[in-house]
């Protein structure tokens, strides 16, 4: 990766997604991946609009949107490749550190049942598509609750 000055680092998000799989019933991690994820090109016109109130009210961030797509993310995405679930709620919302922020959604144990999960969006209030990454295949069951934590640093 290229070197980066201090500004490109502060002007450029870079984006972590880890999903945590657990049994419905005992609430035991099953499995737990990590991933670097592609902040888009939407983003960072996102991110100018919060520097004025000429567009207030649906600029931030609010949903996750899951999907059995495998085209690798671009950049230029505008949605899921094949999203299967509508957009989920973001249920928690935390500052790790104080240039970072983490979001939490779930597919809960009644949800996307019998689908091959492969890729999650990151959506704004206005259905902006900010954040994509595509995964390696997660079974979902009903025997298991699907976890994304998605952290976004400056």
């Amino acid at each position: 990766m290229e070197n980066r000055t201090a500004v490109d680092q502060m002007m450029s998000p870079v984006g972590k997604l880890v999903i945590t799989v657990r049994k419905a019933k005992t609430g035991e991690i099953v499995k737990l991946l990590e991933y670097k994820n592609l902040i888009l090109n939407k983003m960072k016109a996102q991110l100018s609009y919060l520097l004025s109130v000429a567009t207030p009210g649906t600029r931030y961030l609010n949903r996750m949107q899951f999907g059995t797509g495998t085209t690798v993310a671009t950049v230029g995405d505008l949605t899921l490749e094949s999203p299967i679930t509508p957009a989920k709620s973001i249920t928690t919302v935390s500052y790790p550190t104080p240039t970072s922020v983490m979001l939490v959604a779930f597919l809960l144990e009644t949800e996307a049942n019998g689908f091959a999960v492969t890729e999650a969006g990151l959506l704004c209030a206005d259905g902006t598509l900010v954040a994509r990454r595509v995964f390696g295949s997660l079974a979902k069951t009903v025997d298991f609750i699907f976890q994304f934590n998605w952290t976004i640093s400056f």
